[in-house]
């Protein structure tokens, strides 16, 4: 058997079993089909490729449903190695030149399985050779590593799958599929990247044909208690909290409890563990539908990593209320976080036949449950904000939003969203989400210059980089840009950014 070793568009369809995706890459193919020339799309999933018609040329994913598992060659590079589940479909990865072989994922994802196999062509190859590539003989081999990336593209975990193993006596050529564990690569992924390795080399790089065949990829996002989105309400790297409410708008059917009802509990530190002030009388309740906006006494800035953090009152993360969340920089424009349910099952309103899970939600508040907040990394928005009118460099405003859970409400791509329904009173007087407070990870820093020409000694904070800024007029709409050097013409002011959320020792 192969070794795996741990080393720490188009649009397809996915199935859900439980609270993980299980994409199908083959769905909206024929049997004996491929498409090798466009970006592959599976809701929250995306598959890069690299064509060139004129050329003859991809790089990247191929998706297929070819069953001709015998054909050695490169006409027949799209078939696996072996019969793939009675030929539902799967990918052929390809790394090439041009850019990175991964499979991406929208938000921060915690990839768990994936079915691996040799493609006909490459296990062909590897056993007898071909006019470029010889036949392995004793010491060779041929890996794929499947490494994750987070999205400051750092390396989260790898994962290495022998395709074919000449090593210490063996004579191992993969045929049959075989599932590998990708849980080693953490519950904040958001790329894999596909690469291969053999020790047959030439001076122009790997003879063998670096082919892979892959299926079933299974994911899911982070639990309640991932280091990744738990934020405690006592962490150091909280700097600040929200200090104003700028509207509330409490559901105004299955009313809330005026206890409950008080916009204003939101504002300030999250109060924490359970029967303290923070479980009942420290929360503002939003209601079914209701929302709140929030207002902080400095800007959030898209630094590395999380930026933000709320805070609910869950008792347990088998009860989950959930929200959308909205941020703005100006108040009028607003980009909302993008989101995903994989629970497919309604939930009712005690959990008592289907329990809410939090590996089933991404980019929803709150998945933790009380004295801990969900992070949220402004970073996932891309492009996108400023296409929206978002500066992610200024977030002045958050707005959270109640999802009733009864699966009126949908995720970013269509698919029911379900928690706790219903939730009413007299038995829960304060129906939805229950706001305790939202906190900053990575505030934005500005110290204006008053002196261009003169600006003295430059300012400097302990766990911060500091970023010069320069604009051309005070009164334009344009935002700040950042420069090198001052020169006399423009106005500048100094921007400080969190150093990977490291604990400040002071602040201005």
């Amino acid at each position: 058997m192969a070794a795996t070793t741990v080393v720490a568009g188009w649009l397809g369809l996915g199935v859900c079993l439980g609270t993980e995706r299980v994409v199908d890459f083959g769905t909206a193919l024929g049997t004996n089909d491929y498409v090798n020339d466009r970006d592959l799309s599976f809701e929250a999933v995306g598959l890069n490729n690299y064509a060139v018609a004129d050329w003859n040329y991809w790089e990247g994913f191929a998706a297929s449903r070819m069953t001709n598992t015998t054909d050695g060659g490169m006409e027949n590079q799209y078939s696996a190695a072996g019969l793939w589940r009675n030929s539902t479909g799967y990918v052929v990865a390809f790394p090439g030149w041009y850019e990175t072989t991964a499979m991406s994922f929208d938000l921060p994802a915690a990839p768990q399985r994936v079915w691996v196999n040799n493609t006909a062509y490459a296990a062909d190859s590897l056993a007898n050779g071909d006019g470029y590539a010889r036949a392995f003989t004793n010491g060779d081999f041929f890996v794929v590593r499947l490494t994750g990336h987070d999205i400051s593209g750092e390396k989260t975990g790898m994962v290495a799958h022998y395709l074919a193993d000449f090593r210490d006596g063996q004579s191992f050529i993969q045929r049959d599929w075989e599932e590998v564990d990708l849980t080693p690569l953490g519950d904040a992924v958001v790329e894999i990247e596909v690469s291969l390795e053999t020790t047959d080399v030439g001076p122009y790089g790997a003879k063998t044909p670096t082919y892979v065949a892959l299926a079933d990829l299974a994911y899911a996002y982070a639990s309640h208690d991932s280091p990744s989105i738990a934020i405690p309400s006592t962490s150091t790297n909280l700097v600040t909290w929200a200090s104003e409410v700028i509207a509330y708008s409490p559901a105004t059917e299955n009313p809330v409890d005026p206890f409950y009802m008080v916009p204003s509990n939101a504002l300030g530190a999250a109060q924490g563990a359970m029967w303290g002030n923070g479980a009942t009388n420290g929360v503002v309740t939003l209601g079914d539908g209701g929302s709140i906006v929030l207002g902080f006494p400095v800007p959030i800035h898209d630094a590395p990593g999380p930026d933000f953090a709320v805070f609910e009152n869950a008792f347990a993360d088998t009860y989950l209320e959930l929200a959308y969340v909205e941020v703005s920089s100006n108040g009028k424009d607003w980009i909302r976080f993008p989101n995903h349910c994989l629970e497919t099952i309604p939930i009712d309103e005690y959990g008592k036949t289907n329990a809410s899970s939090p590996t089933a939600y991404g980019g929803l508040a709150c998945k933790t449950i009380q004295g801990y907040g969900t992070a949220f990394d402004l970073a996932v928005f891309g492009d996108a904000a400023a296409e929206a009118g978002v500066d992610l460099s200024a977030v002045r405003y958050v707005r959270l939003i109640d999802i009733p859970g009864d699966g009126s409400c949908l995720d970013s791509y269509g698919n029911p969203i379900y928690d706790p329904w219903p939730t009413r009173p007299p038995i829960l007087p304060a129906p939805g989400f229950d706001l305790d407070a939202v906190g900053v990870l990575s505030p934005s820093l500005r110290i204006s210059l008053a002196d261009a020409e003169n600006p003295g000694a430059a300012p400097t904070m302990p766990e911060y980089r500091r970023v010069l800024l320069w604009k051309a007029d005070l009164a334009s709409t344009n935002d700040w840009t950042e420069v090198d050097t001052m020169t006399p013409n423009g106005f500048y002011c100094y921007r400080f950014d969190r150093i990977n959320n490291a604990v400040p020792s002071s602040l201005p």
